[in-house]
């Protein structure tokens, strides 16, 4: 009597080789989603921080012991992969990175780090620029933006793919996207 079970050795390579073939759809996918999800969610932290320098505007936040006449803003500059939030005492609607114009402190409440891989590729307002500055002044709302249009469109890409981009927007009305 012969039996006649088990697996061939080409049966065996061809389920080895499409178990291989799956296993490496996967794994391509996921780098991609992690690189897209790093992008996302810088996205998301510049706007959530655009409503919090808004906030702090909005309710007369102290900064260094003073109200700053100016309101609190966002610096941005293209090709950097952080920010800089900012107290503007002085008033003139823009960072000052020199100068201690805080009760003798300088202008930064704090810098912000984007996600890894993530930079800012374009900032336009009207036309593109290299700084933008976005100002928040009390009490009506009143929103400066750095250039001549009438919102501020800041591109953020990964810094390995420049095609892969997502856009935060803030008009001068006070609405903020993030898309």
């Amino acid at each position: 009597m012969r039996f006649l079970a088990g697996f061939t050795l080409v049966e065996s390579l061809v389920v080895v080789t499409i178990i291989l073939v799956l296993l490496a759809a996967v794994l391509v996918n996921y780098r991609v989603g992690e690189r897209n999800l790093s992008l996302n969610e810088s996205a998301a932290i510049l706007g959530q921080n655009l409503r919090k320098a808004e906030e702090m505007a909005m309710s007369a936040k102290e900064f260094q012991g003073i109200i700053p006449q100016g309101g609190y803003g966002i610096n941005l500059k293209t090709g950097d992969d952080f920010y800089i939030i900012f107290a503007d005492c002085n008033n003139n609607h823009q960072y000052n990175s020199t100068g201690n114009y805080c009760n003798g402190f300088p202008e930064k409440v704090g810098q912000i780090d984007l996600r890894k891989r993530s930079k800012i590729a374009s900032l336009l307002s009207g036309t593109y620029l290299s700084v933008m500055n976005i100002v928040f002044i009390p009490p009506n709302p009143l929103i400066m933006i750095s250039g001549t249009g009438t919102e501020a469109i800041i591109n953020l890409s990964l810094k390995e793919d420049a095609s892969a981009i997502r856009t935060v927007r803030v008009n001068k009305a006070g609405l903020i996207e993030a898309f």
